[in-house]
């Protein structure tokens, strides 16, 4: 761990929560590399050897194996450093924390740990055997049950065959069934909803204006209590604009804030000739969701209870041309590579 500030100091990097956070990761692998080293030097311990003889021989058994360990971790993290992106950006002080401590263990579990495994195996008595109680006899049986299992596996080219077979299928079948969704960052739990709302080309004032006149009365009653299933209103805020008009909301329940997605829909889609989106993060796969709602904003037949809107939202129909331009305008709103 020291080993690490030594070189962010030398880097001229600074100690911020994104590199705590890598050292902090790193702890629980720091010490890998030194049990595999220990272990091995006390198994050669028990086998009656002398104390210089079972560090020498116990290090030199395993070493390779920490190497490849460690050049494994390395091989991960040490190219993050190198990305100029966003991702390098974020991450580039964890890549350096994890791949220094990564290293420095290696180097300590090869050199250090032996040296000192000799001199306190010097200062103590040879080990006596273990003596024999109900926890070695639970864990005799539990091994001899493993290695009955794995003489089974390995017993001819059938079984051998067979066991890659299932355990390969295994987990694939883990894979697909626990996979988690995949996003840029973590939504966390954020008590907003949002909708942008793109309006006809050449609203005056007046009509933008009374255009919030009616959100507001839309939304009053829900901002007084809970109403028809829906989390009541703690406060809305509408913001408009020429090309685009914005009004979203906080509610009064933290938890449950995606419950009044439906709600501004229903009042989007009353406001003719206008077209949006509707979501409570704003990381939460707009651009893939995003076309099909604005079908939704477009087409006037659609059901006229939200809660048929909602089961509409979900049939997988491939967006217009005209959804797509859009969408379109709407990333040149908030993008501006896209302008």
């Amino acid at each position: 761990m020291v080993g690490s500030f030594i070189v962010f100091g030398g880097l001229g990097r600074t100690l911020n929560i994104v590199s705590m956070s890598g050292i902090s990761f790193a702890v629980g692998m720091l010490v890998d590399n030194a049990i595999v080293v220990l272990e091995n030097i006390d198994r050669h311990r028990g086998m009656g050897k002398r104390p210089y003889n079972a560090a020498y021989d116990g290090a030199s058994e395993v070493w390779g194996a920490v190497l490849a360990s460690t050049l494994t971790t390395v091989a991960v993290f040490l190219p993050v450093v190198f990305i100029e992106e966003e991702a390098g950006q974020l991450f580039k002080d964890i890549a350096i924390a994890v791949t220094c401590a990564i290293s420095l263990s290696m180097f300590v579990s090869i050199s250090v740990i032996p040296m000192l495994a000799k001199q306190f195996y010097s200062l103590s008595k040879r080990k006596k055997k273990v003596k024999k109680n109900i926890l070695t006899g639970i864990g005799a049986k539990f091994s001899d049950a493993i290695m009955g299992l794995l003489s089974l596996a390995i017993r001819n080219w059938a079984t051998r065959l067979s066991t890659v077979a299932i355990l390969v299928a295994a987990s694939a079948l883990l894979v697909i069934s626990f996979f988690p969704k995949m996003e840029y960052l973590p939504q966390g739990n954020r008590n907003l909803v949002l909708s942008i709302l793109i309006p006809p080309p050449g609203l005056s004032f007046e009509e933008r204006d009374s255009i919030g006149e009616y959100i507001a009365a839309q939304t009053k009653p829900h901002m007084e209590a809970e109403k028809d299933g829906f989390p009541q209103i703690e406060s809305l805020f509408y913001v408009s604009a020429p090309d685009i008009n914005l009004f979203g909301a906080i509610s009064k329940d933290e938890d449950r804030p995606a419950a009044m997605i439906p709600l501004f829909n229903r009042i989007m889609n009353s406001i003719p000739g206008m077209f949006g989106l509707v979501f409570s993060s704003i990381f939460e796969q707009v651009l893939v969701k995003g076309a099909w709602s604005l079908l939704i904003s477009a087409d006037r037949n659609f059901p006229s209870s939200w809660q048929q809107q909602e089961q509409c939202s979900e049939w997988p129909v491939k967006p217009s041309p005209a959804d797509r331009f859009v969408l379109f305008r709407l990333l040149k709103c908030f993008i501006p590579k896209f302008a």
